[in-house]
């Protein structure tokens, strides 16, 4: 429900939350609170453009993983059928085409 997906998507700020009393861990915190946020400022939580390639590496594993893994309410896609999904997301500058390429390679 739109209401379990608002729950959903409150991780980021906890992750930030936690750690960012972690002395040293600026950048990680950054990194990883920042991996639901798109290219295009459609992401979450604030709606930023992620600045650093690190953001956005993990933001494109993070969906790929998504995909690709089981989910209580469907079962993961195959490799080919996550990158037809993450290539359409580079189509809408959501995501970075070329760490999408990268990830591929692999």
């Amino acid at each position: 429900t739109k209401g379990e997906f608002d729950i959903i998507k409150t991780h980021p700020y906890y992750t930030k939350y936690a750690l960012k009393k972690i002395k040293g861990f600026e950048d990680i915190t950054k990194w990883a609170s920042n991996h639901h946020e798109k290219l295009n400022g459609t992401g979450y939580p604030e709606k930023i453009i992620p600045q650093s390639s690190e953001e956005q590496i993990i933001g494109c594993l993070d969906i790929f993983q998504a995909l690709t893994e089981d989910r209580p309410y469907r079962k993961g896609f195959k490799q080919d059928s996550a990158f037809k999904i993450m290539d359409e997301m580079a189509e809408k500058k959501e995501i970075s085409k070329d760490i999408v390429d990268d990830i591929r390679k692999e």
